[in-house]
């Protein structure tokens, strides 16, 4: 998992780190949500997807933002099609990326409450 090193990115982590932690769980409830209602507005989950993986860049979360890219790019390539049922695989997809990026950001909260 990249963690920010930098002083730069130290000094926006201790400003912004716990406010980024939470818009991301929001983020990711959000998109659970919209996965479990079997991705019927695909437009409205890319657009989470590409939100947190902005955030995701600025705060140097790095592998949070490719794998929130890289679902945004599938939801929104699902949406252009203009398929009238969503792929089961991408449904899976959306799945594991929220998964995962949970697992990362319990992973970086669990750093910051080890912190002195």
């Amino acid at each position: 998992m990249t963690v920010p090193t930098s002083d730069d990115r130290s000094e926006l982590w201790e400003r912004f780190g716990a406010r980024f932690l939470a818009s991301t769980r929001e983020r990711l409830e959000r998109a659970r949500e919209m996965v479990a209602d079997g991705l019927t507005d695909a437009h409205r989950y890319a657009r989470e997807m590409h939100a947190l993986a902005g955030e995701a860049a600025v705060m140097g979360v790095e592998d949070v933002k490719d794998l929130a890219v890289q679902s945004s790019e599938a939801a929104r390539a699902s949406e252009l099609a203009k398929v009238p049922t969503v792929d089961p695989k991408l449904l899976a997809n959306c799945d594991d990326v929220v998964r995962r990026i949970s697992s990362i950001i319990d992973s970086l909260e669990a750093r910051r409450s080890l912190r002195p």
